[in-house]
C-alpha cells in the first residue's frame, strides 16, 4: 500500500511473508530408539553427523515508511515489526540439531529476530553548500538462548533447561553523521571533503550474551560492537 499526501509526504506500507524448506541442517545419524531405549545402529562410532535439507525458517513482517522530500532536502522514517522462527541455527553452514530424532525440540525465534526495527535517515544542505546527511537507528534485542552441562532428562542429548532463543538481549541505537563539501575544478572535474562520525553517541550496542549456566558471567554480555570512531576524506571525481 503506497499512498501520496499533501506536503511532499509519502507514506507506504508492506506486510511480507516469507517461507524457506530445505535448509542445511547435520544430525547424528548413528542413534534411534527401539523400545524405549536409545542405541547406536553402528556400533562402531558413537556419533555419525551427516548434513540433511531438513531445516525451515519463516519470516513475517509489517513493513511501514514515511517520505519527505522537498527540494534538495529529504527525510526518511522507517519501522519494521518483524517475526522469525526456525528450529535451527541459520547461516552459511547451516546448524546442528539437539535432537536427531525430534526436531521440533529446537525450534524458536531465530537466530536473527528483531521485533522492532525503526530506522530515519536524511539529508539537508547549509549555506555554502555544505550539505550533511544522518541515519539512526533503534533495533530491539536479539535472541539467545540458555545452556547447560547437566543432563535434564533420561535422553542422550545435550539438555536446554528452557526453550530455544527463550531470551533477549538489549536493544540497540545508533546515530551515524556525514558532513561533505563539494568544489568544482576545472576541465570538469570535481573534489569532496567529508568528515564521517559513527556511532555519535559512543553507546555499548552489545551483540553477544553468555547462555551458560555454569559460567561465572550468566546472563551478561561479551561481546560488543565498535564504539565511536571518525574519519576524514577527500575524493576525486573525474
Amino acid at each position: 500500500f503506497s499512498y501520496q499526501l499533501p506536503f511532499d509526504l509519502t507514506v507506504d506500507a508492506d506486510f511480507v511473508y516469507s517461507e524457506g524448506v530445505d535448509g542445511i541442517l547435520a544430525k547424528n545419524d548413528n542413534v534411534a530408539l527401539v523400545n524405549g531405549v536409545y542405541i547406536e545402529p553402528d556400533p562402531r562410532f558413537g556419533v555419525i553427523n551427516a548434513y540433511h535439507n531438513d531445516g525451515w525458517t519463516r519470516y513475517t513482517a509489517l513493513q511501514t515508511q514515511a517520505r519527505y522530500r522537498r527540494g534538495t532536502s529529504n527525510l526518511v522514517v522507517s519501522y519494521t515489526l518483524a517475526k522469525s522462527t526456525s528450529h535451527y541455527a541459520t547461516g552459511i553452514k547451516g546448524g546442528a540439531a539437539t535432537n536427531a530424532l525430534d526436531l521440533s525440540e529446537d525450534e524458536g525465534p531465530d537466530d536473527s529476530d528483531r521485533r522492532h526495527n525503526l530506522v530515519i535517515n536524511g539529508s539537508y544542505i547549509l549555506p555554502f553548500g555544505i550539505q550533511t546527511s544522518g541515519i539512526f537507528a533503534y533495533r530491539s534485542g536479539m535472541p539467545y538462548s540458555v545452556t547447560t552441562t547437566v543432563q535434564l532428562d533420561k535422553d542422550p542429548f545435550t539438555d536446554r533447561p528452557e526453550p530455544r532463543n527463550s531470551r533477549r538481549g538489549e536493544a540497540l541505537t545508533n546515530l551515524d553523521l556525514r558532513v561533505s563539501k563539494l568544489f568544482a575544478t576545472p576541465k570538469g572535474t570535481r573534489v569532496t571533503l567529508f568528515w564521517e562520525l559513527f556511532n555519535v553517541f559512543n553507546t555499548t550496542n552489545f551483540t553477544t550474551y553468555q547462555g551458560s549456566l555454569q559460567a561465572s558471567n550468566f546472563g551478561l554480555p561479551i561481546e560488543a560492537l565498535a564504539m565511536r570512531r571518525q574519519q576524514f576524506g577527500i575524493r576525486f571525481d573525474f
